[in-house]
């Protein structure tokens, strides 16, 4: 919560001398839009009932003039809205969104297909910022309704002591009011998303096992269930649709009072001889008029309220680390990579790679091979800067590295890969893995990471894989398969065995 209002905070104070601005312009259309009551005033008291009728046409000339003129402004603070929320906040941060994602592909960190791909994170944090946009345009809009909601109750007061005093009152009622009802309408809100999500996967479930449903029974039992969740759903959502009546009723019952009040007290003071008739129709347009924000800080809090999951799920992105220019050269390049007494664990107490040093120069060729479990795919992980060491050190040039300059120097052929969203999956295993390894060869890296690339590959086709041992990046290539072949073919590899 602390973290969402921080960002709110942040590009309103970046950007202070357009709030103002636009508050500035909210206070003049607030003050126009007392047109219309002031004109009702004037026309009733002086033409109407002081039989003033020839200065008819130029008021109606003025208030004309001075609708133009609220027209003129209002468009003008929408426009500068429209700027502020798209052209300068909504962009700056869609362009830090993209640079991170850019980033991220840059570190080869790929979900799984059980978790989120990285299109559906693009897609979901391109959402999130639409929802911070419109929180912070109505967190503007919030202000802009707090000042017209001051100059409306400003104007009771001055006109009518009492009716300003019953309308104040009104502001605590209708949060007491609020308050009562919002809980168990979110309550039941939440009740019925979860219902319906349930509604929605047992009708997916239904539509895959389709094929598969052989006797009336399973059908049978498919549909109980079905009705069961669609009977808890349609419950749910008539309860939900009792609270909000009850809600609106009530709502309706409290203006009502409050009408019926504003117009005994203005009643009384015309028949006292304090009112005129025209400024009892001031006071009953303008009060009725102080409804309508506080509808509006009821919208704005259930709107931030339901924004709040995508708002915080954009601030944690938003703190990922990204490399600097200086930690991401345009050609990357490293004469020595040494791992010096390295250990990690997958699990606390089982290392996968222990105290393990390894000297890799420019240009190197290096087989890895040895027994499952032995910590060859770690070491590339590692390499990669897809996982940090627990203990020991990877140095570049003699300085030690960060995950980022590893992320930047290597490019990594991950071990199953169909398991990765961000590998090519149509075709056979052999087929899929070639197809991956020829997007690599598109890829100027200095370090080539190969993890058993050359599994599930045709004999006749292994050269493709093993070309790489050919180019003037360094190359560690992980394999089971006969080194001899390899070795004859390159003679500059060296080979590695590693033990469990």
């Amino acid at each position: 919560m602390n973290k969402n209002r921080r960002l709110l905070q942040q590009y309103l104070i970046e950007n202070i001398g357009l709030v103002i601005a636009l508050l500035t312009l909210s206070i003049l259309i607030s003050v126009l839009s007392l047109t219309v009551p002031w004109f009702m005033q004037y026309f009733t008291d002086t033409v109407v009932i002081g039989g003033a009728w020839e200065h008819t046409g130029t008021v109606i000339i003025a208030f004309l003039v001075i609708i133009l003129l609220r027209f003129a402004i209002d468009l003008m603070y929408e426009r500068l809205m429209a700027y502020l929320v798209f052209q300068k906040i909504t962009l700056s941060l869609r362009q830090r969104v993209e640079h991170i994602l850019i980033y991220m592909k840059c570190r080869y960190l790929y979900k799984k297909k059980e978790e989120i791909a990285e299109k559906d994170i693009e897609t979901i944090l391109l959402g999130d910022v639409d929802a911070f946009k419109n929180v912070l345009s109505q967190t503007i809009k919030f202000f802009t309704e707090v000042l017209k909601l001051i100059v409306y109750l400003f104007v009771l007061l001055y006109y009518s002591l009492p009716v300003g005093l019953i309308v104040c009152a009104r502001i605590p009622v209708y949060y007491i009011v609020s308050n009562l009802y919002d809980r168990p309408l979110s309550t039941r809100s939440e009740k019925n998303r979860a219902v319906q999500s349930k509604l929605i996967q047992k009708v997916k479930k239904i539509f895959q096992s389709l094929p598969a449903i052989k006797t009336f029974q399973m059908e049978s039992r498919v549909e109980q269930d079905l009705d069961g969740q669609v009977t808890d759903y349609c419950r749910n959502q008539g309860k939900i649709s009792m609270l909000n009546a009850g809600y609106q009723e009530l709502n309706t019952a409290i203006n009502t009072l409050l009408n019926v009040l504003v117009l005994v007290l203005c009643g009384r003071a015309i028949l006292q001889g304090n009112m005129t008739l025209g400024t009892m129709m001031l006071i009953s347009n303008i009060q009725s008029r102080t409804t309508m924000p506080l509808f509006f800080f009821n919208n704005y809090y259930l709107q931030y309220k339901s924004s709040f999951p995508g708002i915080s799920r954009l601030v944690r992105f938003l703190e990922t680390e990204t490399e600097t220019a200086a930690s991401c050269p345009n050609k990357p390049h490293f004469e020595t990579l040494s791992l010096r007494n390295v250990s990690y664990s997958y699990v606390e107490g089982q290392c996968a790679l222990e105290n393990f040093s390894l000297e890799i120069r420019s240009g190197d060729k290096l087989i890895l091979t040895g027994d499952n479990m032995a910590g060859k795919s770690t070491l590339l992980k590692l390499l990669a800067g897809l996982l940090t060491a627990d203990k020991g050190q990877i140095f570049i040039d003699g300085k030690v590295s960060t995950d980022h300059e590893l992320r930047n120097l290597a490019t990594l052929f991950l071990q199953n890969q169909d398991s990765y969203c961000y590998f090519d999956q149509e075709g056979s295993g052999g087929e899929v893995q070639l197809m991956n390894l020829s997007m690599m060869r598109d890829v100027s890296s200095p370090l080539i990471l190969l993890d058993e690339a050359d599994a599930s590959i045709n004999h006749s086709r292994l050269d493709e894989v093993y070309q790489f041992l050919d180019s003037d990046a360094t190359v560690i290539l992980v394999t089971h398969r006969n080194t001899g072949h390899i070795l004859q073919k390159y003679p500059n590899a060296r080979l590695m065995h590693m033990k469990a």
